[in-house]
Order: structure tokens, then sequence, then C-alpha cells
């Protein structure tokens, strides 16, 4: 399949957490997909003696409330693991939105010029 323009490239499945990052063994990359998937676009960080809890929620507008969706609790160390996971993969993730923000502001600019000169 030819890859979209502008689209991340997937990086495959990679677990952490007690133990090193490291790649999924097939059988694991299958049990990571076997339940649903739900939206998330809200998110709810505490933390507390017992570690981190991470709260999931739906919201479908600004003039509505979050809907939850699920929550987990895990270790401070697990935690930290998921971050540095997260900040990992999605780097070249965050690299291209920032690229397509600045292009987007400088057509914005350009336009604006453009109208304003006429």
């Amino acid at each position: 399949m030819a890859k979209k323009k502008g689209v991340a490239e997937d990086q495959g499945t990679v677990t952490a957490g007690t133990g090193p990052v490291r790649p999924v063994p097939p059988e694991e990359h299958e049990m990571s997909f076997s339940g649903p998937a739900t939206l998330v676009n809200r998110f709810f960080v505490t933390t507390g003696p017992a570690g981190v809890r991470l709260a999931f929620a739906e919201q479908r507008n600004p003039e509505t409330l979050p809907i939850f969706r699920t929550a987990i609790i895990t270790s401070y160390q697990d935690a930290i693991s998921f971050w540095k996971l997260l900040e990992g993969m999605l780097a070249p993730i965050e690299q291209q939105l920032q690229n397509a923000q600045a292009t987007s502001q400088q057509i914005t600019a350009q336009t604006k010029a453009e109208k304003d000169a006429n």
C-alpha cells in the first residue's frame, strides 16, 4: 500500500512497562488489538499514593460535558515508561504537525498580504 503524503508511518507496536521498551511478539501484538478501541479526546491525570490515574473521556463539543470512557491506575515507574515511550514514538509526528502549522501560517499571511495589496 502506498504511503499517503503527510501521514506518519506505522512504527510498529512496542511495549514498555515492567521491563525495557521492546518490539512485541506477534501473539502480544494480536492481543493488543483483541478488544474495542474507544475514541477519547479528553485526558485527566491524577497522582496519588498508589501511582498515576489516567482517566479518558470524550467531549463532543465545547458546550457538552465530557463523557467518561475508562480509567487506569499505574505505578509511577510504569507511568514514566509510558510517557517516554509516547514521547519517542510521537516526536516525528509532532514535528510533522509543527511543520504543517508553520506552512499554514505562511500561506495565511501571504494570502492576507496579497488581498491587502489589491
